[in-house]
C-alpha cells in the first residue's frame, strides 16, 4: 500500500466472535457469559460481547495494543458481525439481558427486565453507554499513536449486521463526534445499498450531516458483491461494475467517499478501478 501511496488501516471488528464452527474466539470460549445473553437466560447469542463486563473492555483493549505494535495509518473499529449464525434464534430483542445490564437497569428504572414490561429504548440505550466508554478507552490508546480511528455503523444507530433484530445497541456517533473520539464514520456497514432509493441516500446523507459539518469523514459502505442475489437487478454479472460506477457518481456528493467491501468483484474485472 505505502509503494503506491495507499493507507493501511487494520480492520477490527468489535461484535463478531463467534462466526461460524471453527471462527470462534478463545475468549468467547473461555467466557461465554460474556456475550448477549437471552431473555430467558438459557441461551447466548455467542458472536456479541457484552460492553458492560470489564473483562471485555480489558480483552478488546490488548488486542488494540497489539494491533497498533504494527506499522498502521489508522484503526476501523467495525460493527458488523456474524452472530446470528452461531443461533437458530431470530425472535425480536430476545439478547442483550446480561446481568450487569440487568442490574444496571433496575437501578436506574426500577425495573426488572427479565420479568416485567420495559421500556426497550432505555435498555438500548443503556448497552450503547458501555460500549460509548469502551471508545472512549480505545480513542486515548489509538490517539497515543497518532494516527485516527474510524467506527462503522448501520445507517440506523441501533441495529447491527447479523445481531438485529435479535438484539440492538445504541451507536451513539453523536457522542463520538461531540468528543472527539474519531475521526471518521462509516455508515451503512454490511448494508445492500445497491438496493437502497434515493430519498435514502438523501436521509442518511441529512442524517449524518453534522458529522462533516464536524470536520470528520463520513463515508458509506458500498457492498460490491451480491453474495444473498438480494437485488435482481445485480445478479447479472456483465451488469455489475456498470451499477457500481453509475451509483458511486450518482452519489459522490453526499459523502467523502466509500467503503467498498468484497474485494472479489473488483479481482474479477480488470477495469472496475479505472470506472469508479
Amino acid at each position: 500500500g505505502r509503494k503506491y501511496g495507499v493507507k493501511v488501516f487494520a480492520w477490527v471488528t468489535v461484535m463478531d466472535e463467534d462466526a461460524n464452527p471453527g471462527l470462534i474466539s478463545d475468549f468467547v470460549l473461555e467466557h461465554t457469559e460474556c456475550t448477549w445473553r437471552s431473555r430467558d437466560q438459557k441461551r447466548y447469542l455467542r458472536g456479541a460481547l457484552c460492553y458492560a463486563y470489564p473483562k471485555v473492555v480489558d480483552f478488546r483493549l490488548k488486542e488494540l495494543e497489539e494491533v497498533l505494535s504494527y506499522d498502521l495509518d489508522g484503526v476501523y473499529l467495525c460493527t458488523r458481525s456474524h452472530a446470528k449464525f452461531g443461533s437458530e434464534c431470530r425472535d425480536l430483542d430476545d439478547f442483550g439481558y446480561n446481568e450487569p445490564i440487568v442490574a444496571e437497569y433496575a437501578k436506574r428504572h426500577g425495573v426488572n427486565i427479565l420479568t416485567e414490561d420495559f421500556d426497550k429504548l432505555k435498555l438500548y440505550d443503556l448497552q450503547g453507554e458501555y460500549f460509548t466508554e469502551f471508545i472512549r478507552k480505545a480513542s486515548v490508546k489509538i490517539k497515543e499513536k497518532g494516527v485516527p480511528l474510524w467506527l462503522g455503523i448501520h445507517s440506523d444507530g441501533y441495529s447491527m449486521m447479523n445481531i438485529s433484530p435479535m438484539g440492538h445497541m445504541k451507536l451513539d456517533y453523536e457522542s463520538w463526534v461531540k468528543e472527539n473520539l474519531v475521526e471518521g464514520l462509516i455508515v451503512a456497514a454490511g448494508e445492500p445499498v445497491l438496493d437502497r432509493s434515493e430519498v435514502w441516500f438523501r436521509e442518511v446523507r441529512d442524517k449524518y450531516a453534522g458529522v462533516r459539518e464536524a470536520g470528520k469523514k463520513l463515508l458509506c459502505w458500498f457492498r460490491v458483491w451480491d453474495w444473498r442475489n438480494e437485488v435482481p437487478y445485480f445478479s447479472g454479472e456483465t451488469k455489475n461494475p456498470k451499477l457500481i460506477e453509475a451509483v458511486s457518481k450518482r452519489y459522490a456528493g453526499y459523502f467523502d467517499g466509500f467503503a467498498y467491501h468484497e474485494a472479489e468483484n473488483f479481482e474479477r474485472y480488470d477495469d472496475l478501478w479505472n470506472r469508479i
